[in-house]
């Protein structure tokens, strides 16, 4: 059986063109995951483009005929497994926005708050408890590591994100969707102002979550984030409204977009008090 894909992320085509076997890692309900080297895209049977994703055409879910642990052949025309082949010739490339420098503009300080109110209402009403801002390993990071960013007291690096990695339910755990949506806002707009980003070493990441989860992370980090995330980022660092970005996003998953929406309007925080002392993060982390 032969699928066409709509739409190639650039990563994903980056991967494909290094030819080669590649596995198959994980497999779910219209999608799976594809390890090609020490990297990994997804194959998605629906909407939702990233960087990191090939999605295929039609209503079939082509996932299943695939079986997690099986080789399949990469090339830069697509993939081959025993039971199915996806052609990635003629779909669109995506390309993150991200990377593009860009003016940008902090939302304003009340703005920010009532986003992570709206985020605070969705963790209250979610039955996939216990939810990431009750875990006490994370009010000590909030404590221990933002406030002293916020106020200009701390430089942050992957390490002091060490202590959430892995930590939560799901597939991909709740601290790696907060560190995600993170490091992709705070790295976006480190670069927009010249100033030092967070690096997430993939061997470290790995060592701490699951790999496909670990390369989620590191991709992040680097502005290769869904189209979801990148409109809330844009968005909100824009001058636009954001609030149907926010509850776009955080419907995703059990708690994943929550935890990554989280993240990123704490990066903002922390990135917009300056001088103010980091007032703005703790109305944002009093509002939690």
């Amino acid at each position: 059986m032969i699928q066409r894909a709509s739409s190639v992320g650039e990563l994903a085509q980056r991967f494909l063109s290094r030819g080669g076997r590649g596995s198959v890692t994980r497999v779910f309900r219209r999608s799976a995951y594809v390890r090609a080297g020490s990297d990994y895209f997804l194959l998605l049977w629906s909407n939702g483009r990233s960087p990191m994703t090939i999605n295929v055409m039609g209503e079939s879910d082509g996932s299943e005929g695939l079986r997690a642990g099986e080789e399949c052949e990469l090339s830069p025309s697509g993939i081959r497994a025993p039971r199915i082949e996806v052609s990635a010739e003629g779909g669109r490339v995506y390309r993150s926005s991200l990377r593009r420098t860009r003016e940008i503009e902090s939302p304003a300080p009340d703005d920010l708050v009532k986003g992570v109110a709206m985020l605070k209402t969705l963790y209250d009403a979610s039955p996939h408890g216990p939810v990431l801002v009750s875990d006490p390993a994370f009010q000590s990071f909030a404590r221990r590591v933002l406030v002293p960013a916020s106020g200009g007291k701390r430089r942050l690096g992957f390490d002091d994100f060490l202590a959430l990695v892995g930590r939560g339910g799901g597939f991909t755990p709740a601290g790696d969707d907060f560190t995600a949506g993170f490091t992709s806002v705070y790295n976006y707009m480190a670069r927009g102002m010249g100033s030092r980003r967070i690096v997430i070493p993939k061997k470290l990441a790995s060592s701490r979550t699951i790999p496909e989860s670990a390369a989620i992370m590191v991709y992040s980090s680097r502005g290769y984030v869904d189209e979801g995330m990148e409109r809330l980022i844009l968005d909100s660092l824009g001058g636009r409204r954001f609030s149907d970005d926010l509850m776009s996003l955080a419907s995703r998953g059990h708690t994943s977009g929550i935890d990554m929406s989280l993240g990123a309007l704490l990066a903002e925080a922390v990135e917009s008090d300056g001088g103010d002392r980091g007032r703005v993060l703790k109305r944002c982390l009093e509002t939690l």
